[in-house]
């Protein structure tokens, strides 16, 4: 059974102060966020008035970069990785349902995006939860993910890393080291199913990620990384970073033509 979540906004004003104040949500957005939602600004504000849907959302979602713009979250559990029950932000109606298997009509959604939720799929679910994005859309599927041997790698180093400083291995990089990674072909192989036009690029070179790294790692200089560097700048160090980690997939329903060549985002 499909939950609706009732409106948090008169119990949970911390939701509608502006992103990266003090106390902002669990202390203020992370730097791998604003990465990770950069992706879909502009898809966003073309789809502002219609309906937006997010698959992987958490407690959140793009309401933290997006506010004002109302949208339905998708997620199994909206806890962040087994933490305590908290309101969801305003703008997100939340729906706790399996991506295989989500309860609404075909095309429902001008834009679906799904950030960072692909690596957490059992590989051999993956094709489905593909294939159910891509039947709720009804103009813009965009997934992104962690992907290939040059972001596995980034993740062990990084895992290697907390843990030589004592420090616990967060859930979702756990996850990431537990399921098997995808890589690019096995990903092209699903998308290319679809039959609809689909273009792939990269970002998140191995110089930003460890920026992101570093940022989370270090308290207060990661917060203020966060909070007053522009998300322009983020481009420019991706684009001289060498071997961009992350892999999107923007597929246009619809419109039917071959793929194109990889591109840096």
């Amino acid at each position: 059974m499909v939950r609706r979540y009732e409106d948090p906004r008169s119990r949970r004003p911390d939701f509608e102060r502006p992103i990266g104040t003090p106390g902002c949500g669990h202390g203020g957005t992370m730097l791998n966020q604003r990465v990770r939602y950069g992706l879909v600004r502009r898809l966003v504000r073309h789809h502002r008035g219609g309906a937006i849907c997010e698959v992987g959302a958490g407690r959140h979602g793009m309401s933290q970069y997006f506010p004002g713009i109302p949208f339905v979250g998708v997620d199994l559990d909206f806890r962040d990785y087994g933490g305590p029950a908290v309101a969801l932000a305003p703008e997100m109606r939340g729906v706790k349902a399996d991506a295989r298997f989500m309860p609404f009509r075909d095309k429902s959604f001008d834009l679906v995006f799904s950030l960072d939720m692909i690596e957490h799929v059992p590989a051999d679910c993956r094709a489905d939860v593909i294939t159910e994005l891509a039947r709720i859309t009804r103009s813009d599927l965009v997934v992104a993910f962690p992907c290939g041997t040059v972001a596995r790698d980034a993740d062990r180093r990084q895992a290697a890393a907390l843990a030589a400083r004592g420090a616990p291995i967060p859930g979702w990089l756990a996850e990431h080291l537990e399921i098997r990674y995808p890589m690019p072909e096995e990903m092209d192989r699903h998308f290319g199913a679809l039959g609809s036009a689909v273009s792939v690029a990269h970002n998140e070179s191995v110089l930003l990620r460890r920026l992101v790294a570093f940022s989370e790692w270090s308290g207060l200089p990661g917060r203020l990384f966060d909070r007053y560097l522009p998300m322009g700048l983020f481009a420019g160090v991706d684009l001289v970073g060498g071997g961009g980690t992350r892999r999107i997939y923007h597929v246009r329903m619809g419109r039917a033509h071959p793929s194109r060549k990889p591109r840096r985002c």
